[in-house]
């Protein structure tokens, strides 16, 4: 059985002797008529071939040896054929979700002849210094944890069930973006005795379009929290007390969830 692109696995009934078993001969080839002895493994009924070449033919044959040197007639040759490792993947993608995370994607890897298990991400600050960051089963991985306006190099290879590589895909090249930047010109206007009118300027994107804004609230600078998350620059807080002081702020956040100051 072949079990990888360079292994076989041999496997035999034992061979019955009245005289006592020494050992079990090992016969290959690329020829079913030109296969030679590869290896003596004493009197154990199996053998691993290997290393041999993908997606090559190779035939075998074992014969017994008994304590005086005598020799039974060749088992049937066997015919096994290597698989190839699996193609590179395809459609090798990588977009910014966020400020310090990289949305990855590609396309399953074709089989060489064994399934497919995993895929290698690899990860670098350039195209010639990539190394493996994690191992996954499915098509997809989101890193995280990475610095903001920072470049960063990735490429995947597939592994099939023996453990053969692919070769590598397009290593492609992404750069995380900033987060927003803090919104301008926020304006607290009383409006009636128990409402505040808020506006301020839409805050300038780091790469992600602009999703929301939080508004805070306290009464000290030191000890605001969120009162409301909003769509537009502006917002009317309808639940103040008369004759008391506000502190107001407002971060914005993009898509990916980045905040800004």
């Amino acid at each position: 059985v072949a079990v990888s692109s360079e292994r076989v696995n041999l496997t035999w009934s034992p061979s019955t002797d009245n005289i006592g078993l020494r050992c079990y001969l090992v016969f290959w080839g690329i020829s079913p008529a030109v296969i030679q002895e590869g290896r003596t493994p004493s009197t154990i009924t199996k053998y691993t071939s290997y290393p041999l070449t993908a997606g090559t033919t190779y035939y075998y044959g074992v014969e017994a040896m008994d304590t005086s040197g005598n020799t039974s007639p060749m088992s049937p040759i066997v015919a096994v054929t290597t698989p190839k490792p699996p193609a590179a993947p395809a459609g090798f993608s990588a977009v910014p979700v966020s400020a310090t995370k990289i949305g990855l994607s590609w396309s399953a890897a074709s089989s060489g002849g064994l399934p497919v298990q995993y895929y290698h991400v690899y990860r670098g600050s350039s195209a010639a210094n990539i190394s493996e960051i994690i191992l996954v089963a499915q098509t997809s991985y989101t890193d995280k944890n990475l610095n903001p306006t920072t470049t960063y190099y990735y490429a995947v290879q597939a592994s099939d069930t023996g453990g053969d590589l692919s070769p590598m895909s397009a290593i492609v090249r992404v750069t995380t973006p900033a987060a927003p930047s803090a919104p301008a010109g926020l304006l607290a206007t009383p409006i009636a005795t128990t409402k505040i009118k808020l506006t301020w300027s839409a805050a300038a994107s780091g790469g992600l379009p602009i999703q929301n804004y939080r508004v805070s609230r306290g009464t000290t600078r030191n000890n605001l929290s969120q009162i409301a998350i909003v769509l537009l620059p502006m917002y009317t807080d309808p639940n103040g007390t008369p004759t008391t002081l506000y502190y107001y702020a407002v971060e914005a956040a993009d898509t990916g969830g980045d905040l800004s100051p």
